[in-house]
């Protein structure tokens, strides 16, 4: 997608946000970037999910989160029953708390603001701050999300999304099922779910082998010969 802009900036109040995490942050900036003042963004998940390097799954429930928290509003465009476009819009004024704080400030700033299409605040030197280095400047606060069974997990974006690359999104389901039985109490979910993989594992390699796991590594053995004697 060709895009005619010079960048992204982000509002202090957005960025400073407690309620909102680091990628409901960054979606939310992209999503005004790509806004038609009459139109609004018709992205789809998958655009997104391309753009952020996520799953669709993933980028459905940070849009819902947005919506849920009056960021954006949701419409769509129907063809009989079908839906055939999703429209995302800001909501006006965008970043609720951002104008709850800055519309006192503007009260005696004769300049106004407004915003342009390269995605900033005009006139307003202090509400934004470039998106350079992100990530690294703000890992202290970035929120945490409920997962599991009965949304007791606590995990960061990041946290979450090394669980999925290691397969091991099932001990987010047993962690969620424990806590609710047995009342306890962790430190890091994401520390604890990460300890019961390594015991899961230790206890597999320690475990006898069965007949048939025996069988399979001399199949192997025997296929792993023939290789060598045909070369």
């Amino acid at each position: 997608m060709d895009r005619n802009f010079k960048g992204i900036w982000i509002p202090k109040e957005i960025w400073l946000s407690e309620n909102l995490s680091i990628l409901e942050k960054i979606l939310l900036v992209e999503i005004d970037s790509l806004e038609d003042e009459e139109k609004g963004c018709f992205a789809s998940n998958k655009y997104f999910a391309d753009f952020f390097k996520l799953t669709n799954g993933r980028i459905s429930q940070i849009i819902n989160n947005l919506n849920k928290k009056k960021y954006i509003s949701i419409d769509y465009e129907y063809n009989g029953k079908e839906i055939e476009k999703r429209i995302l819009r800001i909501n006006r004024p965008p970043y609720p708390e951002v104008f709850n704080k800055l519309n006192r400030y503007l009260e005696n700033d004769d300049r106004g603001v407004k915003f342009s299409k390269e995605g900033y605040l005009e006139n307003a030197k202090d509400n934004n701050i470039y998106i350079n280095n992100i990530i690294d400047n703000k890992k202290k606060n970035i929120q945490k999300e409920k997962y599991g069974e009965f949304k007791n997990v606590l995990l960061t974006e990041e946290e979450y999304e090394k669980i999925k690359d290691k397969n091991m999104e099932q001990f987010i389901d047993k962690l969620s099922i424990y806590i609710e039985s047995k009342g306890n109490k962790y430190k890091s979910h994401y520390a604890t779910i990460l300890n019961w993989s390594r015991k899961e594992k230790e206890q597999k390699n320690n475990r006898p082998k069965t007949s048939r796991e025996k069988m399979d590594e001399v199949f192997e053995r025997f296929l792993n010969a023939k290789d060598e004697d045909e070369k």
